[in-house]
């Protein structure tokens, strides 16, 4: 079976209530935590 690596930065600068953000070569996007855990909801949960 053929192996595959992907590589990948994560930022999370701030607590639970900021947002991070994911940069993977062609797939660059923020990320938080959901509304319904008390989070922002902004971009990949």
């Amino acid at each position: 079976m053929a192996e595959e690596y992907f590589h990948l930065k994560v930022a999370w600068p701030g607590g639970r209530t900021s947002e991070g953000y994911i940069d993977a070569g062609n797939l660059q996007t923020k990320m938080s935590i959901p509304t319904e855990m008390d989070g922002p909801g902004i971009g990949t949960r």
